[in-house]
């Protein structure tokens, strides 16, 4: 027991990971000591000052968890680098065998009692699940063991991600879309970006008024979505191939990934396009900058410089973790004896001078007209759950701990790239997390997997490399690669029966070639219903097909209509449309939805047709058909748009140019919803359980 300590590389790594793992314990039981105090700072308003469609999830408040967890990540790490510095410099030889027993105590405790489940588990034995292990294993394992000798495996293991990616195993989500497309028909519509409100920030609804423009189906954006998938899958394992230590760690990575990111959430992999990488996986560009460039060059700046403008919220995030960066590097070379000069500080200038230009130019002129909706989620606790006791992301902060030892450890043994580039991984990790502590809903880990899963296999790296600094025993040798390749199997075994069902969805798309969702919108019957009038707002959770085929403006800052997060405030806004001549057009399927706030309206008549309810102050003009809209209006009340023209000429028949390319499913006008379920279209359920 003499070498129990840091003398001996294995028993070293155990030792040390008992002590991450105890430090994070413990913040974990301060953490939940006090969570009542947490979760208890929203303010409580009444039911009905909600929206009806807000209304269960007011319900689910955090409070200011999400601070207090990104806190505690940090007081884990300094935690455990204090006690792993006291235990190697001060500890005696008597201490250190006593701490050993009484660290791993602890540590069993935290990862045996507490029971912590994998995210969104699907698991349940069946035989297909059962062959899809194998399959998965063997081939990882494969490329594992021959990736870097025959050149074909990975050019196929690429080739069959990315038919996972691109083909579809799920409609999408109208109601999500609508978030990004109904801003993005208002920028096209020309008006400012302030003068709206983005749920997911600037950047998608611009990416996705550039697709429209270019006379793209709406309902194909998608598909930017599934390009980020695997681009993301190409993206970390180009990276990691040349970051890591061991390159049969990339492997490792990209196959683990892989199954998590393709079948580990509930829903396909952009049916709800917010958590596709092209929203949460803008770190994989910033983090290639910096260790291809180095973290001082100016290419690190620019790239977080552009997500504080155009994806603020998690540009923000980035920027605080460069900036921790820059303390985290100049602490470690101050305690390593160096100097912490002004002309080495100046390095980094450039790079904080963008960000903070960066930050100054959203604040001035690109920051929403109505601030405080940004915040207002956030404030009443909208959606937001409490964490999980047993949720999987515990054990996390000890990785990262971990991470943090083995690089101030090993610091002159390693590269001053690599060095830096771990560091720089595990800090964004850290911000990335915050998706999953304001919101805490466990399919979001799933959602942010790819930046803690690079960060797990940087410990695994790591691990390695510490265990085999001098030649070693075979365990030594096969020990962290074994670990890498039950954790393939784990979460293979985990997500194999959504795999099999996800496959089976992908072979019917391809079977009956339904790759893009075509509503059919019967725009005559609700032009008919208004009497062509170009003044029309939709009552519907689903509004953005009727704005997009129709050619109507979005009205309003808060657009799409599932935005509106105060009764009272909607309730006004539709009253002054209405007595500006608008009509206000309703699903009949979707008008008890929203019977509460049309009994607060000021109208005169109703229409209705077959699929639709209009509510009117206008006289009573009713025309069987119309085929022309007039050129698209813009309230007075919003800015006066540029962008103009007959939108059936823009977008109408020939808007899908690539649609006309895949054969679509035809579905009836009778089926158009909002609410666009896939029982509802058919599509994608025929032979599915």
């Amino acid at each position: 027991m003499a070498k129990l300590d840091l003398e001996t590389p294995l028993a070293g790594l155990i030792f040390r990971f008992f002590l991450a793992s105890s430090a994070a314990y413990f913040f974990y039981l301060v953490f939940f000591h006090y969570s009542s105090l947490i979760w208890a700072v929203n303010p409580i308003l009444p039911l009905e000052k909600y929206t009806p469609w807000m209304r269960s999830w007011v319900f689910e408040r955090d409070g200011v968890e999400p601070y207090v967890l990104y806190a505690m990540m940090y007081c884990v790490i300094g935690a455990a680098l204090l006690a792993d510095y006291a235990v190697s410099k001060a500890a005696a030889p008597g201490i250190k065998k006593i701490l050993f027993p009484l660290a791993g105590l602890l540590s069993l405790h935290f990862y045996f009692i507490r029971v912590f489940h994998a995210p969104a588990n699907a698991f349940r034995f069946s035989a297909w699940g059962a062959l899809l292990v194998i399959l998965a294993a063997g081939f990882s394992l494969i490329l594992a063991s021959f990736g870097e000798t025959k050149k074909w495996l990975l050019p196929v293991f690429f080739a069959v991600l990315f038919a996972f990616c691109m083909i579809p195993s799920d409609v999408i989500a109208i109601g999500d879309y609508g978030y990004i497309i109904t801003p993005a028909l208002r920028i096209l519509h020309g008006f400012k970006l302030s003068e709206t409100y983005f749920q997911y920030d600037y950047l998608l609804s611009l990416l996705a008024a550039l697709w429209i423009k270019l006379n793209l189906s709406a309902y194909a954006f998608y598909l930017t979505g599934s390009l980020s998938s695997f681009a993301l899958c190409a993206g970390i394992y180009c990276l990691a191939a040349r970051f890591f230590l061991h390159r049969r760690f990339a492997f490792y990575l990209l196959a683990a990934f892989a199954v998590v990111h393709l079948f580990g959430n509930i829903r396909g992999g952009v049916v709800n396009f917010q958590v596709t990488p092209l929203r949460l996986d803008w770190w994989l560009p910033v983090l290639a900058a910096a260790y291809w460039k180095g973290p001082r060059h100016w290419l690190t700046g620019l790239l977080l410089g552009f997500l504080l403008l155009f994806h603020h919220a998690f540009g923000l995030i980035y920027a605080l973790a460069y900036v921790a960066l820059t303390a985290v590097l100049a602490a470690f070379e101050f305690t390593d004896g160096g100097n912490i000069s002004v002309p080495r500080l100046r390095l980094y200038a450039v790079n904080l001078s963008m960000i903070a230009a960066a930050f100054l130019s959203y604040k001035l002129f690109l920051a929403p007209a109505g601030g405080a909706a940004m915040g207002a989620y956030a404030k009443y606790g909208i959606g937001f759950l409490p964490i999980a006791r047993n949720s999987v992301y515990w054990p996390m902060p000890a990785v990262f701990a971990m991470v943090f030892m083995l690089l101030r450890k090993n610091k002159k043994l390693l590269s001053e790239r690599y060095f830096q580039t771990a560091v720089f991984m595990t800090l964004l990790a850290i911000g990335n997390s915050l998706y999953f502590f304001g919101r805490s809903h466990e399919n979001n880990i799933v959602n942010i997997a790819a930046s803690l899963l690079f960060v797990l296999f940087t410990f695994f790296d790591l691990a390695d490399f510490e265990l085999n600094i001098i030649p070693a025993s075979r365990i030594n040798r096969l020990l962290v690669p074994a670990l890498a390749t039950g954790f393939l199997l784990a979460v293979t075994c985990t997500y194999s029966p959504r795999a099999v069902g996800k496959i089976r969805q992908q072979y019917l798309a391809c079977k009956n070639l339904w790759f893009i969702l075509d509503p059919k919108v019967p725009v005559g019957e609700i032009r008919a219903l208004t009497a062509s009038s170009s003044r029309v707002i939709f009552l519907s959770l689903g509004d953005f097909p009727y704005y997009y085929e129709g050619g109507y403006v979005p009205q309003g800052y808060y657009s799409f209509t599932g935005s509106w997060l105060f009764a009272e405030d909607y309730t006004d806004f539709l009253n002054r449309r209405l007595a500006k001549g608008y009509y206000l057009v309703s699903p009949i399927s979707e008008f008890a939805d929203f019977k509460e706030i049309v009994s607060k309206l000021r109208y005169k008549s109703t229409r209705e047709t077959r699929n639709f309810i209009a509510l009117t102050n206008n006289p009573a003009v009713y025309r069987r058909s119309a085929h022309i809209i007039p050129d698209c209006a813009i309230d007075s009340e919003d800015r006066e748009g540029g962008w103009r023209g007959d939108f059936d000429g823009k977008f109408g028949a020939n808007s899908r140019s690539y649609s006309r390319q895949i054969l679509q499913r035809n579905i009836p006008p009778a089926a158009v919803e909002s609410r666009y379920s896939i029982a509802q279209f058919g599509i994608m359920t025929e032979g599915v359980k």
